[in-house]
């Protein structure tokens, strides 16, 4: 997304734990921008202190005045709904769902409305998953997390929407990244997933695809959208929406097995 907003020549400020990569990615952006205007701020966003400095920083830069705020921290897991320890489930809110809010809520206390109480505009763009939607098998922390996210931020749409802030909600499903599964939660707070995928399948979106679509919602100003390679994926988040009861009896009619098969990505559909 940041090479993208780069040839676009935006003005960019990349934030995220290892200040190393954001260097990297600093130096791709710049041979795009003509203006050089990118700018790293590392980040843990899980650091709530950090988030807290972070946001008054962000203050200082490029006039003080930013646009869009794009929230995009996240770490999946793969792990049965019975084995999860509770402090998995704490930090995978933690990275999930609540480092994202937190940081939207200060950033906001930083923000001086004008006489009518309304806020300079600021168009916050959440990264969620469809896990965010429906349930993810083998990903019971996660789902509940990223349905928290997305319960946060329809929330601040609903409260700030005629006070100058905008939210776009955008849910991916299989987007191939190696070292997703390889750093995912599992069960254990002490032992990452450590799956490797060495190659995508066709359920899987690329990077760039995935990219492109996230910043075509945001330039739409769109509300939520799902993203997804197969069709029936979307199909299935409806039902889930809209028919609870025969979503339950068509995943009873597909199988777990089969949809740990589908979770991971697999060619057997």
């Amino acid at each position: 997304m940041a090479l993208r907003l780069a040839q676009l020549e935006c003005r960019i400020i990349l934030s995220a734990r290892r200040k190393e990569k954001l260097e990297e990615l600093k130096a791709k952006c710049d041979e795009k921008l003509s203006t050089r205007s990118s700018v790293v701020l590392p980040l843990d966003v899980t650091d709530f202190s950090q988030v807290s400095e972070c946001s008054k920083k962000v203050k200082t830069l490029f006039g003080g005045k930013i646009d869009v705020i794009i929230l995009c921290s996240g770490q999946s897991q793969r792990a049965e709904w019975i084995y999860v320890d509770h402090k998995v489930d704490e930090a995978c809110f933690r990275v999930n769902a609540l480092g994202p809010t937190v940081l939207a809520r200060e950033y906001m206390k930083t923000l001086e409305p004008d006489k009518n109480g309304v806020l300079p505009f600021t168009h916050f763009v959440v990264v969620s998953s469809v896990a965010g939607v429906m349930g993810a098998i083998l990903s019971p922390s996660y789902t509940a997390a990223k349905h928290a996210l997305m319960g946060y931020f329809r929330v601040l749409a609903m409260e700030y929407s005629s006070k100058g802030i905008e939210v776009s909600l955008v849910c991916p499903s299989l987007t191939f990244a190696p070292n997703n599964l390889l750093n995912a939660f599992s069960g254990d707070i002490n032992k990452p997933n450590g799956e490797v995928l060495a190659e995508a399948t066709p359920a899987h979106m690329s990077p760039a695809r995935c990219a492109q679509l996230i910043l075509l919602a945001a330039s739409n100003r769109i509300a939520e959208c799902w993203l997804s390679q197969k069709a029936s994926l979307l199909i299935l988040c409806y039902c889930s929406l809209l028919m609870p009861g025969i979503t339950n009896r068509i995943v009873q009619s597909i199988g777990v097995e089969r949809l740990k098969n589908i979770r991971t990505g697999g060619v057997n559909k």
